[in-house]
């Protein structure tokens, strides 16, 4: 004769309830630096795809477009764009005194993609963007598009060269790279296990 089947005890739901939420809190610590990391690729896209987009809006109607990053220190950072209003170009002055006005902005990273901020985590060691040779130091800056900190794109198809690192601060480090004479963007993130910059 057969017993008849019973359910499971209290004690015993409790037990298993626990083993899942110890395994939840586990599995998801390990997946919050791929996550953060795919933030961090993802700002980088982005911005990479607004200064191409500012670069077709200059050649449509002749006008220059500039990203214009603050002239403070890095960190979650309100970006503008703003577009020549004199005919000589976008200057940081003309920005500030409404000449060139502001199209778009204040508007900041951490909005669209949250943890992520311009700067780089405290890594030692980092090799400098390709095709360069040499070391980041702690001194470099993050934001590497001359004294006045902005992305000038004009119609001829040529922009400000330099380069903007983004970073959540701990776990991931990208950046965007702007080509001078040709205005080419490219996205790269830097991958900890090769120690190499990748492009995206």
């Amino acid at each position: 004769m057969s017993r008849p089947a019973r359910g499971a005890t209290l004690p015993e739901l409790l037990v298993v309830l626990a083993l899942v939420g110890v395994g939840a809190v586990a599995g998801g610590a390990s997946l919050a630096p791929a996550a953060r990391a795919r933030a961090v690729s993802g700002a980088a896209r982005a911005l990479a795809g607004r200064v191409r987009l500012l670069s077709l809006a200059a050649r449509a109607d002749g006008r220059d477009r500039a990203l214009v990053f603050p002239a403070v220190a890095d960190g979650d950072e309100p970006l503008r764009v703003a577009r020549d209003g004199d005919g000589d170009g976008v200057s940081r002055r003309d920005v500030e005194d409404g000449t060139d006005p502001v199209e778009d902005g204040p508007s900041t990273l951490a909005r669209e993609f949250p943890g992520v901020r311009v700067g780089r985590p405290p890594w030692e060691g980092v090799p400098d963007l390709p095709p360069s040779r040499r070391v980041l130091g702690p001194g470099d800056p993050a934001v590497r598009f001359g004294r006045a900190r902005m992305v000038v794109l004009d119609p001829e198809g040529h922009a400000t060269p330099g380069s903007v690192f983004l970073t959540d601060g701990k776990d991931a480090l990208c950046a965007v790279v702007v080509t001078g004479a040709t205005a080419r963007v490219r996205a790269w993130c830097f991958d900890r296990g090769r120690w190499a910059w990748v492009l995206e």
